[in-house]
């Protein structure tokens, strides 16, 4: 070790640091990936009682052999504001979010009888939405 880097390390305790509370979050949907649609979400606090998410999720799998066409494929983005009751990233939050894709799917049986139609029908088209959350956040441990 050369001997600025040794006089650096020794004055950064000299100087404070100061800290700031987290203002970027890169998340995922498990229930959502559970269904095999990968997702991925980021957030960004740019005032310590707002926050904005984007959210983007694609599933372009096909279901067994490529002749019979069975498929559930969609792509969705959902950006979203949150307001926070105490500040960005801790406690209750209320959103509101508007969302956009496109869906193609058909010839597919799903258990417990939901959506029937999808095993003698083909759906395809783009879907369009908006709605209201919430939510509430809290720590997985202290750090």
């Amino acid at each position: 070790m050369n001997r600025k880097t040794l006089k650096a390390m020794l004055m950064i305790p000299l100087f404070p640091i100061m800290a700031y509370t987290q203002e970027v979050a890169v998340k995922t949907n498990l229930l959502y990936a559970a269904t095999t649609t990968p997702n991925l979400s980021i957030e960004w606090a740019p005032t310590h009682k707002v926050s904005i998410d984007l959210q983007g999720s694609y599933n372009g799998w096909h279901f067994g052999k490529e002749e019979r066409n069975r498929k559930i494929k969609h792509w969705l983005i959902q950006p979203e504001v949150r307001f926070w009751i105490y500040e960005a990233f801790d406690g209750h939050f209320l959103g509101v979010h508007p969302f956009y894709g496109k869906y193609n799917a058909g010839n597919i049986h799903l258990p417990l009888r939901i959506w029937q139609g999808l095993k003698d029908h083909w759906y395809e088209g783009y879907a369009t939405g908006a709605g209201f959350s919430y939510g509430y956040q809290w720590y997985m441990g202290h750090h």
